[in-house]
């Protein structure tokens, strides 16, 4: 097969997938939904609309229900999804834990399992993960459900195409780890791979405070700093698929070293262990606070119970996050006056003491960005942040309304 041939292929697949996709995600969105509705949605011949959910049905994954009230004629019959029959398995890695559970294809979540993650290596990581898995299958699967895909997001840098990661903070790697093709391969379904904070912003964008626009930025705030951007409904990927390191802005450019090598880069001054030690530092100097010197110097403190005392009243507290919600301010502000969204979303525990900071978030932002670009902006904490499962099931979500996860089950 020549180049070009093998390119007329892949982009004669491309169109099947995507236009399987488009009826998945019509009949999702507006079900129960006659064939005649779908395709006028769809902008398709009706008899393409019949042959396309013609390989959907015997999948499961949509069923016909009552006909329609007749309106004179043959009675239409309506489809819409079953989200019950088939189930995935959602894993968020953590610098510390690993999230697991099993989903319907509703996104409710059927069973879940949070256990330490003790890999020190790539080896120990494929191994725990799928140790894990199979654990929660185990347990928790039914004959009559079917596994039809495995979601994975974590913190670094990754390629969500081929499914490798080729950084991960917190484990060391001697070489690129292709983990989806390697879980793929223990549980023979397909395995998606993707950045923790953009497939944040995926579900922000699908099932939280983003639902309603289409130009978003979700930034989470953790061990470090990261941003998913969603510009015309879609996340932005980047030379090398990787994009929105926003912690990586230098916001003081004589402040502390960062481990990427810059000086004052937004991840020393706003992420919960700059926080920490901002209040440790603080707190041994002699300023008064409600936090326990023990605390503050054992390893205790994390960026919860700061939260909490500042919102009790504690001043050292509400200082510190103060400082740090002006950084994030500023780096906000670049990014406003570069993408110009319709809204800014913050995740992370440091929301917990929103009322705190969002005063301070949008004095920034207003100072710093051009003033018809923050008159139309919107600051929201994230809806969904206590829900640690919504975001590799979202790469699910994405895989069936861009139709390659269908177009692998008629496949299979």
């Amino acid at each position: 097969m020549t180049h070009k041939q093998q390119q007329q292929r892949q982009l004669t697949r491309y169109k099947q997938q995507s236009t399987l996709g488009l009826v998945y995600q019509i009949i999702d969105q507006l079900g129960p939904v006659s064939r005649i509705e779908i395709a006028d949605h769809a902008h398709l011949a009706p008899a393409s609309i019949t042959k396309l959910t013609r390989q959907l049905l015997p999948l499961g994954i949509i069923e016909e229900q009552e006909p329609q009230a007749s309106t004179g004629g043959r009675r239409a019959i309506n489809l819409a999804t079953s989200p019950s029959t088939h189930q995935i398995v959602a894993v968020r890695i953590d610098r510390t834990q690993l999230h697991l559970g099993l989903c319907d294809l509703s996104g409710q979540t059927l069973a879940s399992r949070l256990v330490d993650l003790h890999a020190s290596n790539a080896a120990e990581l494929l191994s725990q993960i799928s140790d894990e898995v199979s654990t929660l299958l185990a347990i928790h699967i039914r004959k009559e459900h079917h596994l039809i895909a495995i979601a994975i997001t974590c913190p670094g840098l990754l390629n969500t195409e081929t499914g490798v990661i080729s950084y991960s903070p917190h484990i060391p790697l001697e070489q690129p780890l292709a983990i989806a093709d390697e879980i793929s391969a223990v549980f023979n379904v397909p395995c998606y791979l993707g950045n923790s904070t953009r497939s944040l912003a995926l579900a922000e964008h699908y099932f939280g405070n983003a639902r309603d626009c289409r130009d978003v930025v979700v930034v989470r705030i953790d061990h470090g700093i990261g941003a998913g951007i969603i510009m015309d409904g879609e996340v932005l990927m980047g030379q090398g698929l990787n994009r929105g390191e926003i912690g990586h802005i230098q916001v003081n450019p004589l402040g502390e070293r960062c481990h990427c090598g810059n000086f004052g880069c937004l991840e020393t001054v706003a992420a919960d262990d700059a926080v920490v030690k901002r209040v440790q530092q603080l707190n041994g100097s002699g300023y008064p606070t409600h936090l326990t010197v023990n605390e503050s110097t054992t390893g205790e403190l994390t960026m919860s119970k700061i939260c909490q005392a500042a919102l009790n009243g504690d001043q050292l507290a509400q200082q510190v996050l103060r400082e740090a919600a002006e950084f994030i301010g500023k780096a906000l502000a670049t990014t406003v006056n570069l993408l110009n969204p319709q809204k800014i979303i913050i995740g992370g525990d440091l929301i917990q003491a929103w009322r705190i900071i969002e005063p301070v978030l949008n004095a920034t932002l207003q100072q710093q960005t051009l003033a018809t670009f923050y008159d139309r902006l919107q600051v929201r904490a994230s809806s969904i942040e206590q829900d640690s499962l919504l975001a590799p099931f979202a790469l699910i979500k994405r895989a069936l309304n861009k139709g390659p996860l269908l177009h692998s089950m008629i496949e299979k």
